[in-house]
């Protein structure tokens, strides 16, 4: 956990078909906000919403970085901006992200769900 607070930014830039990536629910409830490439074929979206800083989408999953140079600059920019943000803007960015995860993924809100 301390990590991920240390770290202040979950860089994921994947083009895998993943389901509930668990690594982005903890950044997110420790404080490590994420810049991923939102790979529209995962779960990445939905599980990170608008506290994710990377950028939009591509494609239905069939656009990878790797057939996609100008999406791969994109992210890259998103990256070095992320890391640019006025260090106050951060700062409320982080608290809403880890209120809302910690919310939203918390055991007894799981639970309820699969009341």
């Amino acid at each position: 956990a301390q990590a991920y607070a240390d770290a202040g930014f979950y860089v994921y830039p994947t083009e895998t078909r993943e389901t509930a990536p668990i690594n982005l629910i903890k950044a997110q409830a420790n404080g490590c906000i994420p810049v991923t490439s939102k790979f529209p074929a995962s779960a990445i979206p939905e599980t990170t919403g608008d506290f994710d800083l990377g950028p939009p989408p591509r494609g239905d999953g069939d656009v990878t970085m790797k057939n996609d140079p100008e999406w791969l600059r994109e992210w890259t920019e998103a990256v070095i901006t992320a890391v640019s943000r006025d260090p106050a803007s951060l700062r409320e960015h982080r608290d809403n992200m880890k209120n809302a995860a910690r919310a939203a993924y918390s055991w007894p809100t799981i639970a309820a769900e699969w009341k």
